[in-house]
């Protein structure tokens, strides 16, 4: 990943406090409910704090690593091929 998620926290680190996190949503029900309304919150509370930019979505009984979703917009109607190119010109460069 070219940037971390994470702010100054390691993979292991991560892993520890989202651990405490989880186990903690298996024998606290009100802590579990208030993670799902309001888990940027929670999690920051708990040690585990994400980019601002980044929304956070729970998905209850999912197993395995974080997804990461990222938003792919539709083309807008009324722009062209080259406006697109001269778009992308503007931020792609060649330093070879």
């Amino acid at each position: 990943m070219a940037e971390q998620a994470t702010k100054g926290a390691d993979k292991a680190q991560y892993a520890s406090v989202y651990a405490k996190i989880v186990a903690r949503t298996w024998v606290d029900e009100a802590f579990h409910q208030e993670l799902l309304k309001a888990p940027g919150k929670v999690l920051s509370r708990e040690g585990l704090t994400l980019a601002d930019y980044l929304e956070v979505e729970l998905v209850p009984g999912q197993t395995g690593p974080p997804k990461v979703q990222l938003p792919l917009p539709a083309k807008p109607p009324n722009v062209d091929a080259q406006s697109i190119r001269e778009l992308l010109a503007e931020f792609i460069f060649c330093c070879c």
